[in-house]
């Protein structure tokens, strides 16, 4: 970390700032669309080859009682004070990568070894992606609903005994200034006596056929109002244990994108022993037409949610994740084979370690 600037063995930079979101319940849906709709367009003006990378951390926390000269403030502190709850803090990161690093697999991670490139940006191409990148944080925060504070060094690094957010993110969330051993299965993380897993959304076939940017709280709603909640809350604030959500998005230049869904068109085509790819052929088509008369833009998305606790409770664990997917109408996807390379990938400034294959093609909803 340089001069607030993180930079991966690789040669990927990384800028990071820490969001301020507006209180839960105190949105409707018109205003969580306009927070959406700045997102949106924040996110067509980046650079090819960026990923976007939103991290909600979730972690136990315990409420500290302070001091109330009132009657019913004093019970309130009584009445809350040491207990646990969950905690939340939110992160954008912003990566400039390259097609070469970006387009890997995820078995050439860097935790299992890098192989270095030749492909390093240069001095110019790097300022010209912090003036972006500052571009993007105007855009997607207004200052309002949306706060954006950027990491300095401190933040990053860590500062005497307090670790910093990378360090934080490898150790699971500890405090602990000490560094602990880590254990990789292809299904688990173990660090510290605590074992992380993962659920993945990176396939189009098992998400909600209709989303929304809000979710209505039915037992909190009655006729005539509404009390919303973000869509995903199922697997953010409703989901009581300790976990992160990541969230990708890798933008491309969007003829190489079109290019690639032509050759995937004509595959499927011209495959006359199979219906279904005929099927999806056509689908592609449709869509590649779409993206001609209305503009639409194609980026590469995953999502994650990696969830720990002690060894003997990971089932219970997997239940909780697995009923708040499915209460988004989202096929849970527990990942078997690929656990240890979301758990890096989800360092800030590992961004680009994710592997190519764990990332689906979707259009970038407005």
């Amino acid at each position: 970390v340089k001069d607030n600037v993180m930079s991966s063995r690789r040669g990927d930079r990384t800028l990071g700032w820490e969001l301020t979101l507006p209180p839960a319940f105190s949105m409707m849906e018109d205003e969580y669309d306009a927070v959406t709709m700045r997102l949106y367009e924040a996110v067509r003006k980046v650079q090819p080859w960026t990923i976007i990378h939103r991290q909600d951390v979730y972690t136990y926390d315990r409420y500290v009682s302070k001091e109330s000269g009132s009657f019913l403030g004093s019970s309130f502190e009584k009445r809350f004070g040491g207990r646990r709850s969950l905690s939340h803090r939110a992160f954008l990161f912003l990566t400039l990568s390259s097609k070469q690093t970006a387009t890997n697999s995820g078995a050439s991670s860097g935790l299992l070894g890098y192989r270095f490139s030749a492909s390093m940006p240069s001095p110019e191409r790097i300022q010209q992606f912090i003036l972006a990148a500052d571009e993007f944080i105007s855009s997607a925060a207004d200052g309002v609903r949306v706060k954006a504070r950027r990491l300095d060094e401190r933040d990053l690094s860590g500062e005497g005994e307090d670790p910093g957010i990378i360090q934080r993110c490898a150790m699971l969330q500890s405090a602990n200034p000490l560094l602990s051993d880590f254990s990789i299965e292809p299904d688990s993380v173990s660090i510290d006596g605590r074992k992380a897993i993962a659920f993945t959304m990176s396939e189009a076939e098992r998400m909600s056929t209709e989303v929304s940017t809000v979710s209505e709280v039915e037992s909190l709603s009655g006729e005539g109002w509404h009390m919303c909640l973000s869509y995903t809350s199922a697997v953010g604030m409703l989901l009581d244990c300790e976990h992160v959500v990541n969230q990708y998005i890798l933008v491309e230049p969007q003829d190489v994108v079109n290019q690639r869904l032509e050759r995937k068109r004509k595959r499927m085509s011209s495959d006359f022993g199979s219906s279904d790819n005929r099927v999806n052929g056509s689908q592609i088509g449709e869509y590649l037409d779409e993206v001609q008369r209305s503009g639409l833009f194609t980026v590469m998305s995953h999502l994650n949610v990696i969830a720990w606790d002690s060894p003997d409770m990971v089932d219970a664990l997997k239940s909780k994740v697995s009923s708040a997917l499915s209460s988004m109408s989202v096929t849970a996807a527990f990942d078997r084979f690929n656990t240890p390379i979301l758990w890096y990938a989800g360092i800030p400034g590992a961004e680009a370690e994710l592997g190519y294959e764990n990332y689906m093609t979707m259009e970038l909803g407005s």
